[in-house]
């Protein structure tokens, strides 16, 4: 089956957009949970790609922040169940390029070559310039982040969201920033959401030199 072109677009779209946990730094409701418009993105993409790719049987989201890693696995309705075998046969990897986090979706499917058509549709749309898909590189099963700790780690990727906001308003960018906290929380021992929470908890944030 042909993949439709309407979904490797979608797929830059998503590659192409904005941090999705910027919510705060870009003026957002902070209280919003991290990451919870890229899920509800991805979520709706997931659903066409079963559609397209009957035998893709996982969906998943991996973030790396400031030394915190987040596994979200969306649940697929319609997918293929998974084999007995312990790997998957086919992947797709796509880097999810945004200031500051290191995101990538992965698509994983129970029949060799399921995403062959699909990146070869991502080489042409993403250009020479961008990072191309991944094949057959993630087939091992995703270890997701459940319960307790998904709720704490989504809530520590919301702190430090709010904190670099708070810095980035006092002027600095958002490199220098994720920077800054991860200076203060060597200096101080601490975790960095811990470092982010204290900042925030400060009646203002120190500029950068040279920034009244």
């Amino acid at each position: 089956m042909d993949v439709p072109p309407t979904l490797a677009q979608q797929l830059q779209a998503l590659s192409d957009s904005p941090d999705p946990f910027a919510g705060a730094a870009s003026g957002e409701d902070a209280a919003r949970p991290a990451g919870g418009a890229l899920i509800a993105q991805v979520d709706r993409l997931s659903r066409e790609v079963i559609a397209a790719i009957p035998s893709c049987v996982a969906v998943s989201i991996a973030v790396t922040r400031l030394g915190i890693d987040v596994v979200i696995t969306l649940p697929l309705v319609g997918a293929d169940p998974m084999p007995r075998a312990t790997e998957a046969l086919s992947s797709l990897a796509l880097s999810l390029p945004a200031a500051g986090v290191r995101c990538v979706l992965v698509l994983q499917a129970s029949t060799p070559g399921a995403f062959v058509l699909l990146a070869d549709d991502l080489v042409a749309l993403l250009g020479s310039g961008r990072q191309p898909p991944e094949l057959d590189a993630h087939r091992a099963p995703l270890t997701a982040s459940t319960g307790p700790a998904l709720a704490g780690s989504l809530a520590e990727l919301s702190l430090l969201d709010r904190a670099l906001g708070a810095l980035i308003g006092q002027g600095w960018s958002p490199e220098a920033a994720e920077a800054e906290l991860h200076r203060r929380s060597t200096v101080a021992g601490l975790r960095v959401a811990a470092v982010a929470e204290r900042l925030l908890a400060s009646p203002s944030p120190a500029a950068p030199y040279g920034i009244d």
